[in-house]
């Protein structure tokens, strides 16, 4: 009732994207403000030195300019307990943010075509990520870090991409560390979703040359043994695809081929099924507007239901509401006094 206008009752499914992540968000962040605070009044690290320290250990670089533990050798093995959860924090997060961009359910570049795209096209589309991230760090450092030069900046901002962290160029001021801890981060992310499109486009070619073969066991012109294969297969059985003997339909053939192709999962098929199941109240094997009057009636007795359980008990006789389906809407005739049993009643 809700849902006036044209478009009403429609839903619109996006599956995967940030808002997927909330939890997650929430979960890292009280793990990195407690990091901080760890090696701020543990460690005793100044505030700018624990977040630094935190954020390159978060993604997994680990310049190794900081010196840990100061004349405190008790502290050595809960440091390093705490810097190897960071670091496999740091490893999940990179992971499952590539996986996600190589998947097509997060985009580094938002467009139209984005989403399900190849990954070559995803690779260029998230190139210019890369490029103002690299550009914006090499900038950055350059003026902060009195003792960078041009060259040395790009070779720490190449160096904190990839990871590398060799430590020969590190930062000496405040405002750099806190520049590059969190850089470092952003970097690690993007430039690890990056890598894995990249090295997803061999996969991609040999799985479509994979896809093509498959297809091409369809000949191009029907004779017997495939129509009987389309009409009667094991695989046509299995997945209960072939309603009727005599003939196999477009949308029948496009869900065998999309199995057969390895892009549609049986278990896809079933959920789907399951869904549609659900749907179909009358199971007639189509979801029609008789299905949604029945929806309705069933909801209706439903709701009598519980007011004749509920009269019932004090006076020993109840009142139930009697459901006729007409054509275009179900007419609802309330207040009709009945007797007999209880459970009579509730049936």
């Amino acid at each position: 009732e809700e849902a006036k206008g044209e478009g009403a009752g429609v839903v619109n499914v996006r599956v995967g994207s940030y808002e997927d992540m909330p939890s997650t968000s929430i979960i890292v962040s009280s793990l990195i403000g407690t990091a901080v605070l760890f090696f701020r009044f543990v460690v005793r690290l100044s505030t700018v030195d624990s977040i630094y320290f935190v954020l390159t250990t978060l993604s997994t670089i680990g310049f190794g300019d900081l010196s840990l533990v100061k004349n405190t050798s008790r502290l050595v093995w809960p440091v390093r307990f705490v810097t190897l959860i960071l670091s496999f924090v740091g490893v999940y997060l990179i992971g499952s943010f590539s996986a996600y961009v190589v998947a097509g359910r997060l985009d580094l570049a938002p467009s139209a075509s984005s989403g399900q795209a190849p990954a070559a096209r995803r690779s260029l589309q998230s190139l210019p990520s890369v490029v103002f991230l690299f550009l914006l760090g090499t900038l950055v450092l350059w003026k902060v870090e009195p003792c960078l030069g041009f060259a040395e900046a790009v070779y720490f901002v190449l160096s904190t991409l990839t990871t590398l962290g060799l430590g020969d160029v590190v930062c000496k001021t405040a405002a750099g560390k806190l520049f590059i801890g969190v850089f470092s981060v952003v970097g690690a992310l993007v430039f690890g979703a990056v890598l894995g499109c990249v090295a997803l486009i061999p996969l991609q070619a040999a799985q479509k040359k994979e896809r093509e073969l498959a297809l091409d066991e369809i000949p191009n012109e029907l004779n017997r043994e495939t129509f009987e294969y389309l009409i009667n297969g094991e695989r046509v059985r299995d997945l209960g695809l072939s309603q009727d003997p005599r003939y196999c339909t477009r949308d029948e053939f496009t869900l065998l081929m999309l199995v057969d192709l390895g892009i549609v999962q049986e278990e896809d098929l079933a959920m789907c099924r399951d869904k549609f199941e659900k749907l179909d109240v009358d199971k007639s094997g189509r979801i029609t507007k008789r299905d949604l009057q029945l929806l309705a009636a069933r909801n209706v007795v439903r709701n009598v239901a519980a007011k004749v359980l509920y009269s019932w008990l004090p006076s020993g006789r109840g009142k139930e509401a009697v459901v006729v389906e007409e054509e275009d809407e179900v007419v609802v005739e309330e207040d009709v006094e009945v007797e007999g049993e209880l459970g009579a009643v509730v049936k």
